[in-house]
């Protein structure tokens, strides 16, 4: 979408499941990635978002109950695959994760965080979403992206 006026790119929003979604599916990555040497403040940032999602959208507890379900599912079996050298399947199909994302899908979520974020009335809610944002453009690479 292009702004014709300017002819700059539009950043659309994702719809809200989409957005949980794509967090769950960070963090399930982060998981896989980082394997049982999870850093603390990441863990934190992203499994704490979801619930403040979930919240300001108005989404059906279901859906977080299944995205925290998938995350503690993957989570146990990496941590349980490190204890016994055998990783079961990802619950997750392989298309969607350890994907990485390109430009404008990481503005996408960006833009749909602080989206959110104008919906969240908590001040620290706010913040943790900010600091989510940050943190998912430093990993997902954003300022590369912009270079080229």
């Amino acid at each position: 979408m292009t702004d014709t006026k300017l002819n700059m790119p539009q950043t659309a929003s994702l719809e809200p499941e989409k957005l949980l979604e794509t967090l769950m599916i960070a963090r399930v990555d982060y998981i896989h990635l980082a394997g049982k040497d999870e850093e603390e403040r990441v863990v934190s940032l992203l499994d704490q978002a979801l619930p403040i999602i979930t919240k300001a959208w108005g989404l059906p507890q279901e859906h977080l109950d299944e995205t925290q379900k998938i995350v503690r599912t993957e989570r146990e079996n990496i941590q349980r695959g490190a204890e016994t050298g055998e990783y079961a399947p990802c619950s997750l199909p392989k298309e969607k994760v350890l994907q990485g994302m390109y430009g404008d899908e990481i503005l996408q979520v960006i833009w749909s965080l602080f989206e959110t974020t104008a919906r969240t009335n908590d001040a620290e809610e706010r913040d943790h979403l900010v600091k989510t944002a940050h943190f998912l453009s430093e990993y997902w690479d954003l300022q590369e992206w912009v270079k080229r």
